[in-house]
Formats: C-alpha cells, sequence, structure tokens
C-alpha cells in the first residue's frame, strides 16, 4: 500500500475519532517512511521530513486512547528525530496540524 494511501485511511479513521482503527495505517505509514531502498533523492528527502509527523501522529491516537507511555515514547522518538533536521520550523507546523486532529497533544 502507498504511503499517500495509508495516511489517507489513517486520517479518515482519525477524523472519525476511530484512534483504534487508525493506529494501524499510522504504524504501516511510519513504516513505509523508514524504507529508503531504491527511493529517488527527493522522495528520500520527503520520507525523512515526515518522520517525526508520524511518530507525533501516533502519540495523538495513543493519548486518544490513554495510553500515555506509549504516547510519551512516540514523542520522544518525533522530538529526537527533529532535533537531527536542519530546518524543523515547517515540520513542528506540520506536527501541530497532525496532532490537531487526533488530541491535539502538541497543544497541550
Amino acid at each position: 500500500m502507498s504511503t499517500v494511501i495509508t495516511i489517507w485511511l489513517a486520517d479518515c479513521c482519525i477524523t472519525k475519532k476511530e484512534y483504534e482503527k487508525a493506529l494501524p495505517y499510522l504504524k504501516r505509514w511510519n513504516e513505509l517512511l523508514q524504507d529508503l531502498d531504491g527511493v529517488e533523492p527527493e522522495e528520500k528527502k520527503r520520507r525523512i521530513i515526515r518522520r517525526p509527523m508520524s511518530h507525533s501522529c501516533i502519540a495523538g491516537c495513543l493519548y486518544e486512547l490513554s495510553d500515555m507511555e506509549g504516547a510519551e515514547e512516540n514523542m520522544k522518538q518525533a522530538i529526537a528525530l527533529l532535533e537531527g533536521q536542519k530546518d524543523s520550523r515547517c515540520i513542528c507546523s506540520s506536527m501541530q496540524k497532525c496532532c490537531l486532529y487526533g488530541s491535539g497533544i502538541m497543544m497541550r
């Protein structure tokens, strides 16, 4: 399944507040973002940039499901990945938008 379809399905579930159903799609999206074998340079760059957002969205769903430990771990991963990126300002903005769909964990 492509990254676009995977995140679209996750978004549909999150919009309907079906966080448990969204998690497998978000985790699959994260896996797809990790796979850089044979990927064109521009797509590779996009995947690397989106990794923090994927962890942030997973954290938002876990937060809504009262899995505070899982939410915290994924937010820590998102932050660690952000710290390694040059221009994290636009990424933080994207992460906030993503989490607004779910819990707004970044905003609390």
